[in-house]
């Protein structure tokens, strides 16, 4: 199964708050339904302005978003739960990853769906911290990167998970030209083929 080429990648920078109340929704939507991201609005829209937060959007719905602080930590990463399965949580992680040399974040210590998640993709348990949440919650403080680098991660899953062809390629390429984004799609497969022509747009 691959990603929809109607799937668009967008970004608010630090400072911009662009589309925090689409972002809330969808945090309060998975709260009520799974009793996870309990984060209070304050705190949420602070933290959003303060990070870089990559956004997908499939047909103009928010599908997933992912906050990311300056120091490679992601605050959320939210994925709606009926488009779950299609490879948006990872690609959010994947995008976080094209600008960090590590990237780390805290699991809720019962949320075994969320640390499988993390431990597919390379992430280690680096401690347990008791109480962490606000609810009295314990947490995990999860870490990728390092040793091997994070590029070489993600090049080593994506080149495991995709069939490249030369019309895909050539899509991204050519959206490429009109919007630099589009190139993170396929940079970590680039580099780790050599520049093979051909690949499919990633499930990440």
């Amino acid at each position: 199964m691959f990603v929809s080429v109607n799937v668009e990648v967008q970004v608010d920078p630090p400072g911009d708050d662009d589309r925090v109340e689409t972002a809330w929704t969808l945090k309060e939507q998975i709260r009520t339904e799974e009793g996870v991201l309990k984060q209070r609005r304050p705190f949420f829209t602070d933290a959003y302005r303060r990070s870089k937060t990559h956004l997908l959007f499939e047909d103009d719905e928010l599908v997933g978003f992912a906050s990311v602080r300056r120091d490679g930590y992601i605050l959320f990463l939210a994925v709606a739960p009926s488009y779950r399965g299609e490879g948006h949580g990872k690609r959010l992680v994947a995008e976080a990853a094209n600008d960090h040399e590590s990237i780390s974040c805290h699991a809720r210590a019962t949320n075994e769906s969320a640390l499988s998640f993390y431990e597919y993709l390379g992430f280690e348990i680096v401690r347990r911290i008791t109480g962490y949440y606000e609810d009295g919650g314990d947490a995990y403080y999860l870490k990728l990167g390092d040793t091997p680098s994070i590029r070489d991660r993600f090049a080593d899953l994506l080149r495991r998970s995709w069939t490249p062809t030369n019309r895909e390629l050539n899509y991204v390429l050519r959206a490429g030209k009109r919007d630099r984004r589009h190139y993170s799609l396929v940079s970590c497969y680039w580099h780790a083929t050599g520049g093979s022509i051909g690949v499919k747009l990633p499930i990440i």
